[in-house]
């Protein structure tokens, strides 16, 4: 369990735990849970500014640009993001967060950046993560975790072999929230 500064008194706990070190597939993937504390409303989304230098059997080495520290043993660091981003990003997440209560996906992780943003759901019924990304050619994603689903953001996949995250589907740029918006909906529907 890490303690994450998010300036002030907030604090957020980001645990991560290796996969299975028999699966040669999993070996390479990072799980984790965030658990909040003490954060407040207008702080709801977070910047965890994650890149990955050097991964070698169970250590990784995570570069938080913001900062500009490396720390190993699986440390991440959180930063929050301007209140102005948050209240610009509201109604999505919003439009997201009632789309989400019609269905069984949960999120795990949004994840913006200025060239490109991804979204990932856990499918607890096939035990699936689905992905939906732009075009991804940013090195270290700026990943955005709205309080409204901390806690709720039960599993959230990383793959650190290369940084990136394997898209469900790929959008221009700017258009990722439609992508989401109609996974969701195709999820709905498939299920009535």
């Amino acid at each position: 369990m890490i303690n994450a500064p998010l300036g002030g008194s907030n604090m957020a706990l980001f645990e991560v735990f290796h996969g299975n070190k028999s699966s040669k597939k999993n070996k390479n993937y990072f799980y984790g849970k965030v658990h909040s504390k003490n954060v407040k409303k207008t702080e709801a989304i977070y910047s965890l500014m994650v890149n990955v230098r050097n991964v070698e059997y169970d250590q990784a080495i995570y570069m938080d640009r913001s900062r500009n520290v490396s720390m190993s043993d699986y440390r991440m660091f959180f930063s929050p993001r301007e209140i102005i981003q948050y209240e610009k990003n509201k109604y999505i997440h919003e439009q997201i967060h009632n789309l989400m209560s019609k269905t069984d996906i949960r999120i795990c992780c949004i994840s913006a950046t200025t060239i490109s943003s991804t979204i990932s759901f856990y499918d607890y019924d096939t035990k699936t993560t689905h992905y939906v990304s732009g075009d991804g050619r940013t090195t270290a994603d700026s990943i955005n975790i709205c309080e409204d689903y901390i806690g709720k953001a039960d599993v959230l996949k990383i793959n650190v072999e290369d940084n990136t995250y394997e898209p469900l589907a790929i959008s221009n740029q700017g258009n990722s929230h439609v992508k989401i918006k109609n996974f969701i909906r195709n999820k709905i529907e498939s299920q009535n």
